[in-house]
């Protein structure tokens, strides 16, 4: 039997691996964890299913046991992964709107961050472990699916596997209530704290980074994950707990973790229960990124980035050499700087050279500029100040022009 979304699927997947990386260079700056890795769990498993839907179009095949082994496991630690990663943008937002999210040590950070990935990635290695006490087969191969992690419906399998993305669910949902609450009790007081830390250019506190727009986002995404998240998790026990009957009369399968089991395409698309299964599971993924990218794909942030990547495309395809010296911009007007030397201007002919070069390419390619001797350059409003300094103790500083005085 043909797949009737072939190639609708694997374009669609595909498209959905790459649209929800775009955000993940900005979010990586911010150190924002919880995005990163629900960014980073989407993207995983689209790319195995996208690989899936293509090799096993049509067959049941063999032909990659180990990409399998791999494959049944990053699918089995997605579905909890993503819900982990809910919980810890939900997690976040309470931290920040409680005001218990303005670390002011390096210290304080660095555990908020390895908090937030204990739970995003140690949730669903656990999980992946875990899993091993109901696995009956090495995996499953599902024709037009590929490969699937198998699972033995019991009681067990509940408590050790199903039951996790609903726990999380229930976790993220709650904390997205408290979140709710407190951005509607201190907002005031929050918007007060903001105004403090912009006059004395502090921005060592996460809340420096809570807009209202940034906010709404962040919850949207959590609340629709959580909405999504929960039904479908109910859904599948109940369809596990309708199969229990059948395979408690059939009597538990003999554990052999090398075979492997064949399903084709008129055996799963004939039953109904099944069928329904598997395409909410290989769809939802979809579905995620889609909602991720329409969240913040189309921030004000992203679009500037959009607009920098478009000039520079631009500028190469007319062979003028303006993406040269654009990224040479990007790159010379901002340097990392320790916090032991935050207090010192950067000095030395390699400074020097930089910005002089930068200033001969941008007067040979007839590009305007607000460069005056003795001025600091203005940074690029696409690339925040404050936009690196979420956990980490360094500072971003311009480099001025009279550092080659």
């Amino acid at each position: 039997m043909a797949d009737p979304m072939y190639p609708l699927f694997p374009i669609l997947v595909f498209i959905t691996f790459i649209i929800t990386l775009i955000p993940l260079p900005w979010h990586l700056q911010q150190w924002n964890a919880g995005t990163c890795l629900f960014m980073l769990w989407t993207s995983s498993v689209c790319l195995v299913l996208f690989t899936n839907s293509v090799v096993w179009s049509g067959n049941t095949a063999n032909v990659a046991p180990v990409w399998c082994d791999i494959s049944s496991q990053i699918i089995i630690a997605s579905n909890a992964g993503l819900a982990a990663s809910t919980v810890c943008i939900s997690r976040r937002l309470y931290c920040i709107t409680a005001l218990r999210g303005a670390y002011a040590t390096k210290a304080e950070r660095r555990r908020a961050l390895g908090e937030d990935l204990s739970i995003s990635i140690g949730i669903p290695l656990a999980v992946c472990v875990s899993h091993l006490i109901v696995q009956p087969y090495r995996f499953q191969i599902i024709e037009d699916v590929g490969c699937y992690p198998s699972t033995y419906d019991s009681l067990l399998a509940y408590l050790l596997y199903y039951i996790w993305s609903i726990a999380m669910g229930f976790v993220a949902l709650f904390y997205g209530c408290l979140a709710l609450r407190q951005f509607h009790l201190r907002r005031a007081e929050i918007s007060k704290l903001k105004s403090m830390k912009s006059i004395n250019n502090d921005t060592s506190s996460t809340t420096e980074f809570l807009t209202v727009s940034r906010y709404i986002r962040l919850f949207i995404l959590a609340l629709i994950h959580v909405l999504c998240t929960i039904p479908v998790g109910i859904y599948y026990i109940y369809v596990s707990a309708t199969q229990m009957a059948i395979a408690i009369a059939q009597g538990e399968p003999r554990r052999d973790w090398t075979k492997i089991q064949y399903i084709p395409s008129s055996v799963w698309r004939s039953d109904a229960t099944m069928y329904s299964c598997i395409e909410i599971n290989r769809w939802m993924p979809v579905f995620c990124g889609v909602v991720f990218f329409g969240i913040f794909g189309f921030a004000s942030e992203a679009r500037g980035r959009y607009k920098m990547w478009w000039r520079c495309i631009i500028n190469r395809i007319h062979g003028r050499g303006g993406g040269e010296v654009f990224s040479h911009k990007l790159r010379s007007s901002w340097r990392w700087t320790p916090k032991s030397n935050r207090d010192s201007q950067l000095s030395g002919s390699e400074a020097d050279k930089s910005s002089k070069h930068l200033l001969s390419h941008q007067h040979q390619n007839s590009y305007s500029s607000t460069f005056t001797p003795g001025v600091p350059m203005t940074p690029d409003p696409i690339m925040p100040h404050s936009s690196f300094l979420e956990y980490d103790d360094v500072e971003l500083q311009p480099v001025s022009s009279s550092d080659s005085d």
